[in-house]
């Protein structure tokens, strides 16, 4: 196996998942079953991805699990379109046991996005149409992943409730899942013991908790994104304050507009190996300068103000543009959606 990448804080023992894996597919043999399907967009109840692959759903962003008897699993996740690609055998530091790694940009609050996953599992699950589908988490997984399977090459395959399957493998605890069980429970009980203060509101309490989970070492939060306009209210809203409360190992990720970040905050704790580094989108003066120290930081990725392009961007947007003109021309501009008032 390769090194681990530092995305995965505490990982567990690549021996302790390989034994996982293998009880599982004993069982699956037992039981029939020729792949098992599992969706999560988060980590807080079920955990199913996470216990298979060592990676949580984050940030409610579906993450897809195909785990075959005979083979090694798949996985699905937030990502541009149309990425496919082979994991080597040995793993490549964040994924271990699998053998490939898709992307798309689903969100589950955009409908048109909802055949997104189901497409790139059913192109893994491909060997397995005619076989036994057992679904892990049902209660968990999306109604749009069953039944695009279920309507399309997949309809005379035979589909079962597997959660029960897992689960009797999961409840049993190793030492090392043991102690972080115990250490994660002293770290929510210590971060609700920072939080609750008399005549708090929820989203305070909310806010101390998860800054005390992250002093800590929790997991959450090693990627801060920004992606807000720049309005009074948001001017330099990732400033001092909020770097100072990310670990040494974050990245802050800005595709915002420039002074949403405080640049000379974030270039002095850049100095200070505050954060392990910045992706750069926007800045205050653009283009940025060529004597800027940003451009001379080795960790930090600088780039000109294209963060929301992508292959299919003229796709997506021409016939945004194409209504939206055509009602301006015909002159009912009132009909027009996502006007920005200037």
């Amino acid at each position: 196996m390769v090194e681990l990448s530092e995305r995965l804080k505490t990982p567990i023992l690549t021996t302790e998942l390989e034994r996982s894996w293998a009880a599982v597919r004993a069982t699956m043999e037992n039981d029939g079953i020729d792949v098992l399907l599992m969706q999560n967009n988060n980590d807080h109840m079920g955990g199913y991805t996470k216990y298979f692959t060592d990676l949580p759903a984050t940030n409610g962003y579906p993450r897809t699990v195909v785990f075959p008897r005979d083979d090694l699993m798949s996985v699905v996740g937030q990502g541009p379109h149309g990425m496919d690609r082979e994991v080597p055998p040995e793993g490549d530091g964040a994924l271990r046991g699998t053998k490939r790694a898709l992307t798309t940009p689903s969100y589950a609050s955009a409908t048109y996005t909802r055949d997104y996953d189901p497409e790139l599992a059913a192109k893994t699950l491909e060997p397995y149409a005619g076989g036994t589908i057992g679904l892990v988490g049902t209660y968990q997984m999306s109604f749009a992943m069953v039944d695009y399977l279920k309507r399309g090459r997949f309809s005379n395959s035979k589909f079962v409730e597997a959660s029960d399957l897992v689960d009797r493998i999961k409840v049993i605890k190793s030492a090392e899942e043991l102690e972080r069980i115990r250490a994660t429970a002293a770290l929510q009980d210590a971060a609700m013991e920072a939080a609750f203060e008399p005549g708090m509101k929820d989203s305070d309490v909310a806010a101390v908790a998860l800054q005390a989970s992250h002093d800590m070492g929790s997991e959450q939060g090693i990627y801060l994104c920004g992606s807000a306009p720049c309005e009074d209210d948001t001017h330099e809203l990732i400033g001092a304050q909020v770097l100072r409360t990310m670990k040494p190992t974050a990245f802050l990720i800005n595709i915002a507009r420039g002074g949403v970040v405080d640049e000379i905050a974030l270039l002095e704790i850049l100095r200070e190996s505050g954060i392990a580094g910045a992706a750069l989108d926007t800045f205050v003066d653009e283009p940025l300068l060529g004597d800027h120290p940003f451009w001379r930081m080795e960790n930090v990725i600088v780039t000109p103000h294209l963060g929301g392009f992508n292959d299919a961007y003229v796709s997506q947007a021409l016939p945004s543009f194409e209504t939206k003109l055509r009602l301006f021309l015909d002159g009912a501009p009132e009909r027009m959606i996502n006007v920005v008032e200037h």
